[in-house]
């Protein structure tokens, strides 16, 4: 009997039909092996697909919003993480919405007024202002990602709010306009360069652009709600006519958003490490013969870290990751000196001015940066001796040469079990944020530059 085949009606099911057209639906087992339903079975289990919708509903928008698989291929914070960023990103489209409004309130947009377009572009050019100093955060934000993006949206609400001031003095639009988009857009260049960090962070099986382009998909629905949301308050305002309704709703936006961005951060990962944390935990090794353990801070706590990070009631020393070869060495001759210390090392480290330079070259890994920090602090302690003081009082031109050898030579000793103890405490040595800036090859350096 002649089969001709039709289209599939359900996965691994596949209708045909005899030549009376009866219908007979197949499912293909296995082993060559078929098994043979009947019409009202094969209806039967239409049926069941239909009653799948749901779950396969819920497949796909997961399938949109979500990377593949990503309770294995992200960390574990990813998902919690991404609610709270969702959140955030629908009260930033709302505020969006309320500032766009002010604008074109001072414009005199709906009153026939045009747009003045060169007050608009010297507008953006401030915007593009705000961006490059931003950039000159970049190196920080790369060491303790989690505090910067908090700073970075605090710095972009005062952009906001200086934009909601356009609705009471329209006639400073140009000093106004453009100190808020400094303000927006060098906070938000912060902002996402920390998000990025993170994102990197989270992507643990190298799938950072399939992540990406599923938080581009959120961004989607989040930036909608958010504009549906600022409308309606726009209309809830209008329809009061209390001019009190603007500031306050404005208020619960601008602090909506940062709540969310608070939460966001405190779902992450307890036990990374960041050059502020590490320099920390190596100080209280030294001094007390103990690992610190990972934990939840407190917001207090927290906010404190936030406006201190450089710890100054611990430390007056600033430490420069990625230092240039102009900032490592004075001249040709101190930097030879310092590669015959570190022979073999892709650091270079020297004390001068007060402060803790570090060098790496392109082949320095975490390992490498980890080592730097824990000689600063060592070198740090060491600065601050008896024994140093004493040192300089006999020969102070040879001093400092002296502090870095002798730390360098004692870091075989003590590193390796400091890494292992940090390790065991919990804490995360794969996963750490230590910036580090731009890398030189000093071994080609060119001395003659050097001044």
């Amino acid at each position: 009997m002649e089969i001709k085949s039709s289209s599939q009606i359900l996965p691994s099911i596949e209708k045909k039909f005899l030549d009376d057209n009866t219908a007979i639906a197949y499912e293909i087992k296995g082993n060559n092996q078929i098994q043979t339903y009947s019409k009202e079975d094969a209806f039967l289990k239409d049926k069941k697909n239909i009653n799948n919708l749901p779950q396969k509903t819920f497949e796909f928008i997961k399938n949109t919003f979500l990377p593949e698989n990503y309770e294995k291929s992200c960390s574990k914070d990813y998902l919690p993480y991404r609610k709270w960023m969702f959140l955030r990103n629908v009260a930033d489209s709302a505020l969006y919405f309320f500032t766009t409004a002010a604008v074109l309130k001072a414009f005199g947009i709906g009153a026939g007024a045009a747009v003045p377009t060169v007050a608009w572009l010297i507008q953006e050019w401030a915007g593009n202002i705000g961006r490059l100093f931003s950039s000159y955060y970049a190196n920080k934000v790369d060491q303790d990602p989690k505090n910067w993006i908090f700073k970075g949206e605090i710095i972009s609400q005062v952009g906001g709010i200086l934009s909601f001031a356009l609705n009471f003095f329209p006639h400073l639009y140009l000093p106004l306009s453009c100190a808020s988009q400094m303000f927006l857009s060098g906070g938000d260049a912060i902002a996402w360069g920390g998000i990025g960090n993170i994102e990197k962070k989270q992507a643990i099986n190298n799938n950072l652009a399939e992540m990406r382009a599923k938080a581009g998909n959120q961004g989607i629905v989040s930036s909608l709600a958010g504009l549906g949301l600022g409308a309606g308050l726009q209309h809830l305002i209008a329809a009061s006519g209390n001019p009190l309704t603007y500031p306050i709703f404005l208020g619960l936006l601008i602090g909506g958003k940062l709540l969310s961005v608070y939460k966001a951060t405190r779902t992450l990962e307890k036990n990374n490490l960041n050059t502020f944390k590490l320099r920390e935990i190596v100080n209280q090794y030294f001094k007390n013969k103990e690992i610190l353990k990972p934990r939840k801070e407190s917001l207090i706590e927290e906010l404190k870290n936030l406006f201190n990070n450089n710890n100054k009631d611990r430390t007056q020393l600033k430490v420069v990751l990625g230092a240039g070869v102009q900032e490592i060495a004075k001249d040709g001759k101190e930097l030879e000196e310092l590669i015959s210390i570190y022979n073999g090392e892709n650091y270079l480290l020297n004390y001068k001015d007060g402060k803790i330079y570090i060098s790496y070259n392109s082949k320095a890994d975490i390992n490498d940066k980890v080592k730097s920090i824990f000689q600063a602090e060592m070198l740090e302690i060491f600065l601050k001796s008896p024994c140093y003081q004493e040192l300089t009082k006999k020969d102070p031109q040879s001093s400092r040469e002296k502090a870095l050898e002798l730390t360098y030579s004692s870091l075989p000793k003590i590193f390796n079990t400091f890494i292992k103890i940090l390790a065991e405490n919990g804490w995360d040595t794969n996963q750490i944020e230590l910036g580090g800036g731009s890398t030189i090859e000093w071994k080609n350096a060119n001395f003659k530059n050097l001044n």
